[in-house]
């Protein structure tokens, strides 16, 4: 900013005033720093500090991803196993006449509906933890609501996946074997 800018007298008034020089490098800066009365500090353009808030905010990001992961992986895998162990059952209820439609419907809203219910209670539980923490700092920020929605509508969409992906644990036709009993 040139000294000669209209009003910056008026702006540079005896009370402490920053200035954040935002181009042209160091001697700008001096230049600035040295026109101006002792009540002015005029700072650099350093954005550092952003850069390190952004970095945190990917490394979040990555965290929360590969807990979701981790998390619809030991869903698939425990529905799976849940629908395997479970098949004698289910082939008995077959051939009681339960149409193979309903058995299917059951495997997928047993496998759905923990998912339904808690990716939403924890994603608001995660912003109302967060927006507890920045209070408690004495902070203020802007909800990241496209982030939000978009890691919640994302975890649904995945978790839909996993439990439609239970249901080919059920196998197909009945087998002898899964009406025998030992």
């Amino acid at each position: 900013m040139p000294v000669t800018t209209p009003g910056l007298s008026t702006l540079l008034a005896p009370a402490r005033t920053w200035l954040v020089a935002l181009e042209g490098g160091d001697a700008p800066v001096r230049a600035l720093a040295a026109a101006v009365p002792d009540n002015v500090i005029v700072y650099p353009d350093d954005r550092t500090d952003l850069q390190t808030v952004q970095g945190y905010r990917y490394v979040l990001y990555a965290v929360a991803g590969v807990v979701l992961i981790l998390g619809l992986l030991a869903l698939l895998i425990s529905g799976i196993d849940r629908a395997v162990q479970r098949r004698r059952h289910l082939a008995a209820l077959t051939v009681l006449g339960v149409p193979a439609r309903v058995v299917r419907s059951s495997q997928l809203l047993q496998a759905a509906a923990p998912l339904v219910v808690g990716l939403p209670l924890a994603g608001g539980s995660g912003l109302l933890a967060g927006a507890a923490y920045l209070n408690l700092i004495g902070a203020r920020a802007a909800t990241p609501w496209p982030a939000i929605v978009a890691l919640v509508l994302g975890a649904l969409a995945a978790g839909a996946l996993v439990a439609a992906a239970t249901v080919a644990g059920l196998g197909g036709r009945v087998q002898p074997q899964d009406l025998r009993q030992e």
